[in-house]
């Protein structure tokens, strides 16, 4: 078990007792890197059901100019949520929904001749 205490970690074992270093000692890595995604991919929004917020993210494999947006079922676009060039990789954006009826809406990102949509649900 660790345990961090004033300027002190205590790293405890069963086998060899507790072990004391300086916060000063230690050595931090930096944060994984995730590779370039090599496909264009819309990922469904999480959590789905939702209430009031939930996360939509896409992959982009390379720098591309990105449309993302919330339709109800009968096409009528009522937010956009990314209308920008967006850099390469994993991205990620907030729907605030807390101004929209229960029921089911749509959501449709346009990326570099790329086009997916997926289905989310509001449920308040």
């Amino acid at each position: 078990s660790l345990m961090v205490s004033g300027a002190y970690l205590f790293a405890g074992t069963w086998y060899d007792g507790v072990w004391k270093r300086t916060l000063s000692e230690l050595t931090f890595t930096n944060p994984i890197s995730y590779p370039t995604p090599v496909r264009f991919s819309l990922k469904q929004n999480y959590p789905n059901p939702f209430n009031p917020t939930t996360s939509v993210s896409f992959d982009l494999p390379r720098r591309s100019h990105v449309a993302l947006a919330v339709y109800d079922v009968l096409g009528r676009e009522l937010a956009v949520l990314v209308d920008e060039m967006r850099e390469a990789g994993r991205q990620s954006v907030e729907f605030q929904a807390d101004r929209y009826a229960s029921g089911v809406y749509l959501y449709r990102l346009r990326a570099d001749g790329f086009v997916q949509v997926r289905k989310m649900v509001l449920q308040k």
